[in-house]
């Protein structure tokens, strides 16, 4: 999936009429794009778009320049892999579970599949290891644990691109951050499209390129030092920039001044020395 790009694409829900009413970038192959909105309503909405679980209404999505309503959806869902937050396990094993993307899957591609997730371990402590019945939706696992299992499952499936809706969401920070490792990993290693809704501003520095929409629109657009840097209008859309940014700028305000385009917790803790000290040697 060298490139998808949405040719101004309209997106209607029933029950709530439109919900992306404009968006150009396109999302490029090997990429780690972030995407944030106060509602994930049109975020979500947009994901689904790309494998066709709602059609477009207006304008084309663009798989290498192949308009997607031209492509079958057996080829077209098989490169997409999409964790939500709220996942749905089949009453069966956690081996069958795992191996529902990729039917024939060997007990082999199994384990390395749950490995790479994180989950392997808490599956083999389990009663029954990997044969353990998981129960209807996944009622005798821990919202963590199922979350790990739905992404395990898609990481079996090997696909092109991997869309993560709020999917470490029922996770603890340690957990999340293992995900998040994993899945850039991934990124990095095997060029797989990674497309991380979250609130979760801890992954930014994670991303190449960071989405902001508002009421259907993408507001912003770029690095996530270019987005980021913009505090007062991310606070305009309800926003937040991550925590070490968001530090930089109140010390702004109380007269010092630092570059907003320190992310990590380093580059912060480097920023506010240089300037301590910068002061003192005057």
């Amino acid at each position: 999936m060298p490139k998808t790009k949405p040719n101004d694409p309209g997106a209607h829900h029933a029950s709530s009429g439109a919900l992306i009413r404009r968006f150009l970038p396109y999302l490029a192959s090997y990429k780690m794009v972030l995407c944030l909105d106060l509602f994930c309503a049109a975020l979500t909405t947009l994901c689904s778009l790309i494998p066709r679980f709602y059609e477009v209404t207006s304008g084309r999505i663009l798989i290498d320049g192949q308009d997607i309503r031209r492509v079958t959806l057996k080829s077209l869902r098989q490169d997409i892999g999409i964790v939500q937050q709220d996942v749905y396990l089949f009453s069966g094993t956690v081996a069958q579970n795992i191996a529902y993307g990729k039917p024939g899957a060997t007990r082999e591609e199994i384990v390395e599949a749950a490995r790479l997730a994180g989950a392997e371990r808490f599956i083999l402590a389990l009663k029954d290891g990997f044969d353990t019945y998981v129960g209807e939706r996944g009622v005798k696992l821990s919202g963590g644990q199922k979350q790990r299992i739905a992404i395990a499952g898609i990481l079996a499936m090997e696909p092109e691109c991997i869309v993560l809706d709020e999917a470490t969401a029922m996770l603890d920070p340690a957990g999340r951050r293992e995900v998040i490792d994993t899945v850039l990993r991934l990124n990095r290693e095997r060029g797989i499209t990674v497309v991380l809704i979250t609130h979760h501003m801890a992954e930014a520095e994670s991303a190449d390129r960071v989405i902001v929409m508002n009421d259907g629109r993408v507001a912003m657009d770029g690095t996530p030092r270019e987005v980021f840097a913009q505090v007062e209008r991310l606070h305009e859309l309800g926003l937040a920039a991550p925590d070490t940014v968001e530090l930089l700028h109140r010390l702004n305000g109380h007269g010092m001044s630092l570059p907003l385009t320190a992310i990590t917790v380093d580059e912060c803790a480097r920023a506010i020395f240089q300037a301590l000290h910068g002061a003192e040697g005057k």
